[in-house]
């Protein structure tokens, strides 16, 4: 007989070390990752990262204009980093000129 993933369909022999080594494996993860990624609230980064319109499985971020996966691990990353945060930087103090400016 056979051990079946429930989360992925992933088939392997029922013994310790075979389901051990898989369920600490990359596939297993990004997968768990994925799954657990629906339950994320992706609407607290609007407007600058929203759906992909090439790849709906994946987000986009207007301001990089990178496409990022769904794993929140990843966008934490990417809104944490350099060029994100210069970048929102910019977006903001233009805001700011234009609401001057048109004031």
């Amino acid at each position: 007989g056979k051990v079946r993933c429930k989360s992925t369909g992933h088939e392997m022999a029922p013994t310790k070390e075979v389901v051990e080594a898989y369920l600490s494996g990359k596939k297993y993860l990004k997968a768990r990752a994925k799954i657990v990624g629906g339950e994320y609230d992706f609407d607290k980064f609007l407007p600058s990262i929203v759906t992909s319109r090439k790849d709906p499985t994946k987000l986009f971020c207007h301001l990089t204009k990178k496409t990022i996966n769904k794993v929140p691990e990843e966008i934490e990353l990417h809104v944490n980093g350099r060029r994100f945060k210069a970048r929102l930087r910019e977006k903001e103090e233009l805001d700011e000129r234009r609401k001057k400016k048109s004031a």
